[in-house]
Formats: structure tokens, sequence, C-alpha cells
């Protein structure tokens, strides 16, 4: 019967820096105002629903 053997084990990856370009904040951001932003409309909350998908819209927006 064979045996497996773990191959070699590749380095995880360096963790990205909040200041470094490929670091997905303002994506990230975005994409939980959007979430929050249909809890709150299925809440019945729409005005805040509202300021959520701003807040989304702004995230996704080029840095000034």
């Amino acid at each position: 019967m064979a045996t497996a053997h773990p191959g070699p084990r590749s380095k995880p990856p360096a963790p990205l820096s909040p200041g470094s370009p490929q670091f997905p904040t303002r994506h990230y951001i975005g994409a939980m105002c959007l979430e929050m932003a249909r809890m709150a409309k299925e809440d019945g909350d729409e005005v805040l629903a509202d300021v959520l998908r701003k807040a989304a819209q702004e995230a996704g927006a080029p840095r000034a």
C-alpha cells in the first residue's frame, strides 16, 4: 500500500499592509455597506438604507 507524502510546502503570501494599493479596504467597506443597506431596507428603515448605499458609492469612487 502506498503512503501519501506531502509535497514541498510553499510559503504563505506576505500579508498586505493597510497602506498597500492592493489592500481592498474600500472594496470591503463598500460591500459591507451594501449588505447593511439591504438589511436596513428589509427592516423597513429606508432612510438608513439610503445613507448606506451612498456610503457604498463613495467607497467605490476613486480616492481624491
